[in-house]
């Protein structure tokens, strides 16, 4: 059930980033101007802890499952889920990502 939530977890975060990157400024680029990416992406990962953090330990990235593992937060042998949900969850936003926006390759 984890893993399913980290999946959950990264796929608002892992599709929040790309869709509010900031481009090269051009006069033509509708968010030219707007430095509100931080705090977008800021927002999604606070509701993603407040929401799902009870269950999955607040683990939406490896980096985080790894250090976390290490300090003796997880435990080994339920490390494979975390890597599972996180990886699982990017695919999953990759893939909606590029349904959304099929001319940006």
């Amino acid at each position: 059930q984890s893993g399913t939530q980290d999946a959950r977890d990264s796929m608002p975060h892992d599709s929040c980033c790309p869709q509010t990157r900031d481009n090269p400024p051009e006069p033509s680029n509708p968010n030219n101007g707007n430095s509100f990416y931080g705090l977008a992406i800021g927002f999604t990962v606070l509701t993603c802890a407040f929401t799902f953090g009870g269950y999955s330990g607040g683990a939406f990235n490896p980096a985080v499952a790894i250090g976390a593992t290490l300090l003796k937060g997880f435990v080994w042998s339920d490390f494979w889920i975390y890597l599972v949900g996180n990886f699982g969850g990017a695919l999953l936003a990759a893939l909606v990502f590029n349904m959304n926006n099929p001319e940006d390759k």
